[in-house]
């Protein structure tokens, strides 16, 4: 005879609130755990982005170099340069070696960079002139025209583009400012680096590779003989990242640029020094060494000066990296520089014929 025996049934509740609760706030605390790891792998990819951006340009200059024997000119200054053209930057240059040829075509070397020819060109978003690390991407400069310096348009028709500018993250090296050489970096030198009385001169010990371009006392741009710091010694590119927008020390001062600031304008970097702890001028930005702020002309100048990652304002170099700036070098390398860097040591690296020694430890 068999016995059945009878398991009395269990009854199946659902989570009580404080269980509900518990668990929302483990989740929470895993989303929190891992958000900084997310965060830390995006920003290395845009890091590496940023990087091949850089690598690119170098190498669309140096094709530039190899075909022409020359480098393009940082900025053409005057109207009607032979061989070059009229008033541009060097990004229209470099156009047809990474694959912009379309965009290229439609640049009118003719005439300066914001005649109303050129218009289609200089509107063109190209995402190898942007860091993806930069906030507001794609960014136009609603100024740029405004800003544009020399007396007016050359072309015939008189017209002046008005067009939001593509705006780049990149600028090439031009020089060092007299007054930040003569205030940190030549303290000692004798003669001072200065400007002889001559429009457009530039001492050869604080030019850099991608010069300016248009005066009769700087007529040529450079070629890499004239170089003698070493290519791989030299930096050619550097990020000055966020404009039109001026930022300082990772925070929008709510200003523009007052200058132009797009991939076919004639933006080029100029290092000044930066004092990080100051408070600014009446426009909450920073005070720059040979930038135009209240330190324009000191000598000697503040302590604390800085290079990387204060302000990008009057093309300083800036990044959104965390802790530094991606540089790209003459010989076409890439290198991530800390933000800390001596300034000294980060204005040798940017003169093409300083003379100087600077061992890779060293930044």
């Amino acid at each position: 005879m068999r016995m059945i025996v009878k398991v009395p049934s269990r009854h199946r509740r659902g989570f009580t609130l404080v269980e509900l609760l518990v668990v929302i706030a483990i989740i929470a605390v895993l989303i929190g755990l891992l958000l900084p790891a997310v965060q830390k792998v995006r920003e290395a990819a845009n890091r590496a982005a940023c990087e091949n951006n850089l690598k690119q340009l170098a190498l669309a200059l140096l094709n530039y170099e190899s075909a022409n024997r020359r480098f393009p000119p940082g900025i053409i200054s005057n109207n009607g340069v032979p061989q070059y053209g009229f008033r541009t930057g060097f990004g229209a240059f470099t156009l047809p070696y990474i694959e912009q040829e379309q965009v290229f075509s439609l640049y009118n070397f003719n005439v300066d960079w914001f005649d109303a020819s050129n218009e289609a060109a200089i509107t063109t978003q190209i995402k190898t002139f942007n860091c993806p690390s930069t906030p507001g991407q794609p960014r136009s400069d609603p100024n740029a025209y405004a800003n544009c310096q020399g007396p007016g348009p050359t072309a015939p028709n008189g017209i002046l583009a008005s067009a939001p500018v593509a705006s780049s993250d990149y600028e090439g090296v031009r020089q060092v400012g007299f007054e930040l050489a003569n205030s940190v970096y030549y303290l000692n030198d004798n003669p001072p680096c200065q400007d002889n009385g001559v429009v457009g001169y530039i001492d050869p010990r604080v030019a850099g590779i991608l010069c300016e371009v248009g005066y009769q006392a700087f007529p040529a741009s450079t070629r890499i003989p004239d170089v003698t710091d070493g290519m791989s010694n030299t930096i050619l590119l550097t990020e000055v990242a966020g404009r039109p927008l001026i930022y300082f020390k990772g925070q929008h001062t709510g200003l523009l640029a007052g200058n132009s600031t797009g991939w076919g304008t004639r933006d080029i970097c100029k290092l000044s020094g930066c004092i990080p702890n100051d408070g600014g001028n009446v426009n909450n930005v920073p005070n720059l060494v040979g930038g135009g702020g209240q330190y324009g002309a000191s000598l000697p100048a503040p302590a604390g000066l800085m290079a990387v990652n204060i302000t990008n304002d009057s093309e300083q170099p800036y990044s959104f990296h965390p802790g530094g700036i991606n540089v790209a070098f003459g010989d076409g390398s890439v290198h991530y520089i800390q933000q800390n860097i001596s300034l000294t040591v980060f204005a040798q690296l940017c003169t093409r014929a300083g003379s100087e020694i600077v061992p890779p430890s060293a930044y």
